[in-house]
């Protein structure tokens, strides 16, 4: 899943310094070159594991039939079909994402299924929705590609409404105990996945990178509370290699 914003600052592309346009335009080369097989990638590369994420994801999400949510960085839709389980009506669920492409197949895939969720395609930083609209907001594996995170985390917590909930499934990193062998596996095997699965290395060489110069969890964490959340929490999954944060706005409309 994946998300892209524009500026003219100096932000990291993986490794690579380059300004916020810049990297707009290579994070979307990543996903549009992927986005064919990117369901596929993701079950060999997590042995399956991203879909029990997600599921987890969803139930600590704890939305309600009435809620109205906000999936953001939707890719091919599978955390909004998941959280669409638990709501009346498929009009309270929002997808978005600034990849055409990623959002097309997920649209698609949704439709296939009888899921015509409103689907938008736009950036986190400029979220084209009135303030205090939803309840919940989730994005799993995409705020590790935002260019301005504070940014878009300010944003988010605009469009929810007071006490609404974000909640954040990101790849983070192993510190201790299988960190070596897990740093092997991103080094060396996963564009190696990624090759086979895609014909190209080069986007999954970025995903390495990107999941290697990610920010640790307590960082996340003050990003959070700098963007007007509180009660901020996370937990790590399988040592450490994923992360999910919980987050709320305010309740406090004075």
């Amino acid at each position: 899943m994946c998300e892209i914003m524009g500026s003219n600052q100096r932000v990291n592309f993986g490794y690579k310094k380059v300004d916020k346009k810049e990297k707009g335009i290579l994070v979307g080369n990543v996903f549009t070159d992927v986005a064919g097989r990117y369901d596929i990638f993701n079950d060999i590369a997590s042995v399956g594991l991203h879909r029990i994420w997600k599921k987890y994801a969803v139930w600590l999400l704890n939305a309600k039939s009435s809620d109205v949510v906000l999936d953001i960085a939707s890719g091919t839709g599978d955390l909004a079909l998941e959280i669409s389980k638990t709501l009346l009506k498929k009009e309270q669920l929002w997808m978005t994402d600034v990849n055409f492409e990623m959002l097309s197949i997920g649209r698609q895939r949704c439709l296939d299924l009888g899921k015509n969720f409103r689907t938008v395609l736009c950036n986190a930083e400029t979220l084209p929705f009135r303030d205090c609209y939803f309840d919940k907001a989730t994005i799993a594996f995409g705020l590790r590609n935002f260019t301005d995170r504070i940014a878009a985390l300010k944003e988010i917590s605009r469009v929810l409404k007071p006490g609404g909930k974000l909640l954040v499934l990101e790849f983070s990193k192993i510190e201790a105990g299988f960190g070596e062998l897990y740093d092997w596996y991103l080094s060396n095997l996963l564009p190696q996945i990624g090759s086979l699965v895609v014909g190209k290395e080069d986007p999954y060489q970025y995903l390495v990178e990107s999941i290697k110069t990610y920010p640790n969890p307590m960082k996340i964490s003050s990003e959070m509370n700098e963007s007007g959340f509180s009660a901020v929490r996370y937990q790590k999954v399988l040592f450490g290699a994923v992360s999910i944060h919980q987050a709320f706005t305010s309740t406090d409309t004075d």
